[in-house]
């Protein structure tokens, strides 16, 4: 892991996702977009594009021989051997934008050698730039991010989302139903934002079934960087290839994690 890479990506991305946030605010605000379904119940709009486009032309530009994996594009295609992966969601809570709802961000993160290094998350409406940093931290405007202690299940604020396919949907309404009956759980719309409100302490638990590298890239770095956990729904750290999340304070999990093996 090259540190000058990191530094080099922040110098770069953190001034983007600012430029491309403004954009995006714009266009929210004027209700200055187009709407398509890309596949049933999944929504782009020409907003993910122009998003997708500047942060895809700035990653080829710096960084030609990194590999890229957007939510929009998939996985383009790169002969080098770089072990360094950029993973984009160029908006995530695209539903939350078409509805007007203002919960919804720009998800940037870099692996190297399938472990995320750098995590990048802009919420464009509040102006809230997340940054984390493997070994230097979560930050949210420069103020230092750290998780919440809260221990006890019957306190714990806890969201959800979940990833393409019945499966998932079936598994999120399961945990949806046990832990409104117990507690309470929100849906919020934004897997990206719901992981930064996690870091900063504001919820406890964040668990998503059928986890999609894009939406939770950035801020699996920034809930461990902030004091957090992140594992899969057997208990593991959560690593590239992990098909569920399941992110707590370091304690909270541990409490919730025996209900969703159970339940699923």
């Amino acid at each position: 892991m090259d540190q000058a890479i990191i530094q080099k990506s922040l110098e770069i991305f953190e001034p983007l996702l600012k430029k491309v946030g403004a954009e995006l605010r714009r266009k929210f605000l004027n209700n200055d977009f187009q709407v398509s379904e890309k596949a049933k119940q999944e929504l782009v709009t020409t907003a993910d594009k122009l998003s997708e486009n500047y942060i895809l032309t700035a990653i080829k530009e710096n960084f030609p021989d990194h590999h890229i994996l957007s939510e929009e594009s998939g996985e383009l295609e790169n002969d080098s051997q770089s072990p360094y992966l950029w993973v984009v969601d160029p908006v995530d809570g695209t539903t939350n934008f078409v509805y007007r709802n203002p919960f919804f961000a720009i998800s940037i993160s870099l692996f190297y050698e399938k472990e995320v290094i750098l995590g990048l998350i802009y919420n464009p409406i509040l102006e809230e730039m997340y940054i984390a940093k493997k070994g230097g931290g979560a930050w949210c405007n420069g103020q230092a991010l750290r998780v919440s202690d809260e221990q006890y299940l019957e306190n714990l604020k806890m969201t959800y989302c979940y990833g393409a396919g019945k499966k998932s949907r079936m598994d999120a309404l399961k945990l949806h139903c046990y832990f409104k009956e117990h507690g309470d759980i929100r849906q919020l719309g934004s897997s990206a934002l719901e992981l930064a409100l996690l870091a900063r302490g504001v919820t406890d638990v964040f668990m998503v079934p059928g986890a999609l590298r894009w939406d939770v890239g950035a801020g699996v770095l920034l809930v461990r960087e902030a004091g957090g956990k992140v594992i899969d729904f057997h208990g593991e750290e959560w690593h590239y290839d992990s098909t569920d999340m399941l992110a707590g304070n370091g304690r909270s999990e541990n409490k919730v994690l025996p209900i969703i093996q159970k339940l699923l």
